[in-house]
């Protein structure tokens, strides 16, 4: 991978994406992440519009936010519930973690794994969460359905 000092550009994330953890072809990754990014989803080291010839630019940590939307749009997740799940996990981690980095969020966690638990009746808001695979299972309640992104993988 290049030197991620300077951040990530788009195709540097798609090659890790898709050859490295084989989440799919890369021209399909491009065009996802290109999306995510101008719907917010996925943000950028200075301006997301860089002009002709300039790279956009990711942090490091982005890697892991592409891995979480990639999973969400592979699953039929509108860009709504993505915002939501992003929103949600966001706080979570600004909360129990003090940063927003994911990539920092997940130091010092054994087999760092996002769960995303489902909303239905039972539970009508958002819930995502960052921990280690034993915390993470402890904190979810047992009769929610939720989804599994184990992150540690891709770290």
């Amino acid at each position: 991978m290049p030197d991620t000092e300077k951040g990530l550009g788009v195709s540097d994330l798609a090659d890790a994406l898709s050859i490295k953890h084989k989440l799919g072809h890369r021209d399909e990754i491009m065009r996802r992440l290109r999306y995510f990014t101008s719907e917010s989803l996925l943000e950028t080291i200075g301006s997301v519009h860089t002009g002709s010839g300039r790279k956009r630019l990711y942090p490091p940590s982005a890697l892991i936010k592409a891995v979480i939307l990639l999973r969400l749009f592979q699953s039929g997740a509108t860009v709504g519930v993505m915002k939501n799940y992003m929103s949600a996990l966001e706080k979570f981690t600004k909360k129990v973690y003090k940063t927003s980095d994911l990539l920092k969020a997940c130091d010092g966690l054994e087999r760092p794994t996002v769960f995303l638990v489902l909303p239905d009746q039972r539970y009508s808001h958002t819930t995502a969460r960052l921990a280690g695979w034993d915390a993470a299972l402890k904190s979810v309640k047992e009769n929610a359905d939720f989804t599994v992104i184990q992150i540690a993988r891709f770290l």
